[in-house]
């Protein structure tokens, strides 16, 4: 989802130092207690149906996508502890209601390079880069991949201007509240980073029901930014229907009108080659071969605010807006 890759830059510009948390505790050693926090609140204009492709059980042309995160982050020397907890809608269902949710729980150890292991309840390293290459607020096609994981074991690094990563997930068993069910799980990723392009590959292997492989890239040139993903998911999935060599296009284009307000236009593909569940009495639009067009305006307040506003239109899903603040400590 989209809403874990924001998590992620938070959390990542926590560790880089970016951004301050309200700091709880601080050690003449250097050990350290931080809060760190967001709220996302905002939602859906005119979009009837849930992200599994169901009509909701309510009529509003307003759905409601508000989240909320606080968590903890404690060091003490190379040791670091991390606990989030979720406040969030639940929009791939037909009620949406809100639920709580324990998103992270886990430590892990940062080595004197920088490079970093983490064990427990946390994101799979290719959820780190799932979404590289896709501009968009929320409208754009999406790699597929695991997500958020119990009991994962992940390292993370960097060599120069390459960056890598590898996670293993043991069989999950929340089945319900988060993205932890897919079973064992082994991802990773590989990519090269400098001042005006980023290149990554990413694979992803299923409990013997299948691989995804992508590839991002990224590029400035001046005010103007590219990017773009080209998915192919080979493996079943849990609703009734396998997604055989389907592949996903994502292109997108961004420009820069100030240092404060940038626009961005994303073109996604959706290639489907396999059979799919019938069009049910209950609404449900099938993952169908598709194309569409989501245009955003985003305007940073400040380095913490942001108001993103997005339009989609085009193929199965019709046309909606979508418009969010997103503020974090």
């Amino acid at each position: 989802m989209k809403r874990s890759n924001l998590s992620l830059l938070i959390c990542s510009l926590f560790a880089a130092g970016s951004l301050n948390a309200a700091t709880i505790y601080q050690g003449e050693d250097g050990d350290s207690i931080d809060l760190i926090g967001s709220f996302e609140v905002g939602g859906y204009l005119g979009k009837d149906y849930n992200d599994n492709g169901e009509k909701w059980d309510y009529d509003s042309f307003y759905s409601d996508d508000t989240f909320m995160s606080f968590g903890f982050v404690v060091k003490t020397g190379q040791i670091f502890a991390h606990i989030d907890f979720d406040y969030e809608r639940t929009p791939w269902t037909t009620k949406n209601e809100f639920q709580q949710v324990l998103d992270k729980a886990y430590v892990g150890w940062e080595f004197e390079n920088g490079d970093k292991i983490e064990f427990g309840r946390t994101d799979t390293a290719y959820d780190h880069y799932d979404q590289m290459g896709d501009f968009s607020v929320d409208g754009a096609a999406e790699v597929r991949e695991a997500g958020d994981q119990d009991s994962t074991a992940k390292y993370r690094g960097s060599i120069n201007n390459f960056k890598y990563g590898i996670s293993y997930s043991t069989q999950g068993w929340d089945n319900y509240k988060t993205d932890s069910r897919e079973g064992e799980v082994i991802n990773g990723y590989l990519g090269y980073f400098n001042d005006s392009v980023d290149v990554l590959l990413g694979a992803e292997t299923v409990d013997q029901r299948g691989e995804i492989y992508s590839v991002h890239a990224r590029g400035w040139v001046g005010p103007v930014r590219l990017g773009g993903l080209v998915s192919l998911s080979d493996r079943e999935e849990e609703q009734g229907y396998d997604s055989k060599d389907a592949l996903t296009y994502v292109a997108s284009i961004g420009y820069d009108i100030t240092d404060k307000i940038e626009t961005n236009l994303v073109y996604s593909i959706v290639d489907v080659d396999t059979e799919n569940r019938d069009m049910g009495d209950d609404g449900f639009r099938t993952w169908v071969d598709d194309s569409w067009v989501a245009i955003s305006l985003n305007y940073k307040y400040r380095r913490n605010i942001v108001l993103k506003t997005e339009f989609v239109t085009g193929g199965e899903q019709g046309s909606y807006g979508y418009g969010k603040v997103y503020y974090w400590f």
